[in-house]
């Protein structure tokens, strides 16, 4: 439930940045001004929570007791393995589903003022 979660709430690009102190999410000052015509893009629409790894954490941890070189070589290895991806990542970044030109589809509907 949380892998399928974490894939498909998504947000528009600009409604939440990453804090550089803290590195929590957090709501900008000014938030972008996004008419229908700009959210029919997927460019318009990100990811909001980072993707589950393997490991069932959203970053990798190196395991303890490792010297600063093992947990280098490890973080290394990881990183090849089990590959994390940008938050807020695009929905058009996305691998299309088998079949589709896309994974995600735009479909406006009811009164688009």
């Amino acid at each position: 439930m949380a892998r399928i979660q974490h894939a498909a709430e998504i947000c528009p690009k600009g409604m939440y940045e990453i804090d550089e102190e803290t590195g929590d999410e957090k709501v900008p000052e000014e938030l972008p001004a996004l008419g229908v015509e700009e959210l029919k893009s997927l460019e318009a629409w990100g990811h909001r929570y980072p993707i589950i790894l393997k490991a069932g954490r959203c970053s990798h941890k190196a395991p303890t007791g490792l010297d600063e070189e093992a947990s280098a070589a490890w973080a290394e290895k990881m990183a090849e393995e089990d590959k994390t991806e940008e938050r807020f990542k695009a929905l058009n970044e996305d691998v299309p589903i088998k079949g589709l030109e896309t994974a995600w589809i735009v479909k406006v509907c009811g009164d688009n003022q």
